[in-house]
């Protein structure tokens, strides 16, 4: 999140504690249609706000190359959730369009991948 701290200067405060998970949260949201802070709420949500969830937890993972620790963290979900959400995107990319897409997405992400992960 942005916030103006004074004399127009802007400040990050990360909901995530991870800038780069946040562009994945809020991308994820955007091209959902949901709003990004129900994404990050405790409570799993509607179905659209979950899929979106799924959605930001692949992007942190496989495009931003996130392990599941911090991934747990930040989403405040255990493991098995996080594996469940990967699992179902990945399953979803077996549809050409959806493939497509995504692909799209990820490699908007890609610039905010840190050394380390680009190592991996």
């Amino acid at each position: 999140m942005l916030m103006v701290i004074g004399d127009g200067c802007w400040e990050h405060r990360s909901e995530a504690g991870d800038p780069g998970i946040d562009v994945a949260v809020a991308l994820a949201a955007w091209v959902a249609g949901v709003d990004s802070g129900a994404l990050m709420r405790d409570t799993r949500g509607k179905a659209h706000v979950a899929a979106a969830r799924h959605l930001a937890i692949y992007l942190s993972h496989v495009a931003l190359g996130r392990d599941l620790t911090r991934l747990s963290r930040a989403f405040r979900r255990d493991r098995a959730s996080l594996r469940h959400a990967i699992r179902r995107i990945e399953d979803e990319r077996d549809d050409p369009a959806f493939d497509q897409r995504l692909s799209r997405i990820e490699a908007i992400l890609l610039p905010l991948r840190g050394p380390a992960e680009v190592a991996r």
